[in-house]
């Protein structure tokens, strides 16, 4: 009777090991999901081979908001790409400042290239920045 009171609480012990473990793997996922959901923001540099400079409007092929010249770098949403009444995408430019009421533009995607990770404040940008 004692080794089965023993097995049962071996048994039981483990069970709640287990699943203690499967919360915390989940808790720490949850945790963890916001700093990456930050780090998918993403500087990219534009180029309009028609131009000399990239218009970044608000809405979406609406009024210009700002002007960048071709090689600029701008902050982008990689979720943030839209499409306007004719299927085409815009990738969404966050500007801080921006004239916009959501504080975003929009520039039609084909002018985005060279996307790195990060954002302004990422390290590897303010050394580029300051070179």
């Amino acid at each position: 009777m004692e080794t089965i009171k023993r097995l049962t609480l071996a048994a039981i012990s483990t069970h709640f090991m287990n699943t203690a473990l499967k919360l915390l793997a989940l808790s720490s996922f949850v945790l963890v999901a916001p700093l990456s959901a930050q780090s998918a923001e993403q500087m990219c540099k534009v180029r309009d081979p028609n131009d000399t400079y990239v218009n970044l409007r608000y809405p979406v092929n609406g009024e210009v908001m700002r002007s960048q010249p071709n090689g600029s770098w701008i902050w982008v949403d990689p979720n943030g790409t839209v499409y306007d009444n004719q299927g085409r995408p815009w990738t969404a430019s966050i500007k801080q400042r921006s004239s916009s009421p959501i504080n975003r533009e929009y520039v039609i995607s084909k002018f985005v290239y060279g996307c790195r990770s990060g954002s302004p404040f990422s390290e590897w940008f303010i050394k580029l920045d300051t070179q």
